[in-house]
């Protein structure tokens, strides 16, 4: 499948331009993270499985899966949560709220969360602890009807997001900020998981905020194209995506499964970049979202240009936490007294622990 036409055409630019645009200016926002070897996914010692220390139950977003958890689904299917010694029992959250709701009541051990709501459970009370995270995003508002070309063109629109409260619903809220609209200017119909995109292909719904494959499950099985009106990165590319978390208390007594579950899927995420391993890799996406193996492969390889899944880092950088949290308390979801720390919230010591098992074993 070719890149999506209305990629090609955002603002004039083209599909590769517009990836790299997006790609450079979430480089020069910089990390704080570490950087690993050059060696290739895989690469390095030997694979033999380490000695068991236990099971976690991890919740993943999307029923069937979001595109960004598909990293979870090659480590699964490759077997490297077996060679780092967890036992790991996914269970798929129709949201990343739902997630994150499941983590706080003790129903899953950690969890994929958009970064958002997570925060700002946090400045409720809740203990956050985000272990690992991708950074970048590739979040937009798209339409199908040909008089929606900007946001100013958003106001009276029905605009589908997953849940109030939700990482889709947050993401209007902050696109709708930067032209002077409100929540309260539009409709919010919601769509959980694949619902908004199978309503868009069959000419039930003009808006929705979506991701990059979602454009090509549209151009694939839809009848009317869907055109970029905006995208997230443009208006804040210091916003962060999502996060890995679990409770402090949960770190404090499974640290040891932790760090193996991130390094299971920091392995898998050096594995995805070898042109060698496309094939597999595009059959075990295809399995986990849905979607057709065309779709899968196209957006597997613009979702690596954009370095959508953090390589070799833990991909929390704080300028991006914090900034973040400054979003939701300028938004009303985060009263400015109650604002957390990054140092409250973030401890990037497990990911630490997990690159060096990478290192050794991978």
């Amino acid at each position: 499948m070719r890149r999506h036409p209305t990629l090609r055409s955002h603002r004039g630019r083209s599909g590769l331009a517009l990836l790299a645009t997006i790609t450079l200016t979430l480089a020069a926002c910089g990390s704080d993270d570490a950087q690993g070897s050059d060696d290739g996914p895989g690469g390095g010692g030997g694979d033999a499985a380490l000695e068991p220390v236990g099971s976690l139950t991890f919740g993943t977003i999307g029923i069937p899966s979001i595109y960004a958890m598909v990293h979870t689904a090659v480590a699964d299917e490759t077997g490297l949560f077996d060679k780092y010694g967890v036992e790991v029992t996914f269970r798929s959250m129709e949201t990343g709220v739902d997630a994150a709701r499941a983590v706080q009541s003790g129903d899953l051990d950690l969890a994929y969360s958009p970064t958002g709501p997570v925060v700002t459970f946090a400045g409720t009370g809740v203990d956050v602890s985000a272990i690992m995270g991708m950074d970048n995003i590739d979040w937009l508002v798209g339409s199908v009807d040909p008089a929606v070309q900007s946001c100013a063109d958003l106001a009276g629109q029905d605009i589908a997001v997953d849940s109030v409260g939700g990482a889709r619903y947050s993401v209007l809220e902050i696109v709708l900020d930067s032209c002077g609209l409100g929540i309260d200017d539009v409709e919010t119909p919601s769509f959980p998981g694949p619902s908004a995109i199978q309503a868009v292909a069959a000419g039930q719904l003009d808006n929705s905020v979506i991701h990059i494959d979602d454009l090509y499950v549209i151009e694939e099985q839809g009848e009317n194209p869907m055109h970029v009106v905006t995208m997230l990165a443009d208006i804040d590319p210091t916003q962060h995506y999502l996060v890995v978390w679990a409770l402090a208390s949960t770190v404090d007594a499974q640290r040891a499964e932790l760090v193996r579950a991130l390094a299971a899927m920091t392995e898998a995420i050096r594995y995805m970049q070898d042109p060698a391993h496309e094939d597999e890799v595009v059959d075990i996406i295809t399995g986990a979202t849905g979607h057709s193996e065309e779709v899968s492969r196209a957006a597997l390889r613009d979702f690596l240009e954009l370095e959508f899944w953090p390589l070799d880092r833990h991909g929390l950088p704080q300028e991006k936490i914090d900034a973040t949290v400054a979003e939701q308390v300028r938004l009303g979801n985060i009263p400015d007294a109650d604002a957390p720390e990054y140092t409250s919230i973030v401890d990037t010591t497990l990911w630490d622990e997990a690159f060096a098992l990478v290192e050794e074993h991978g």
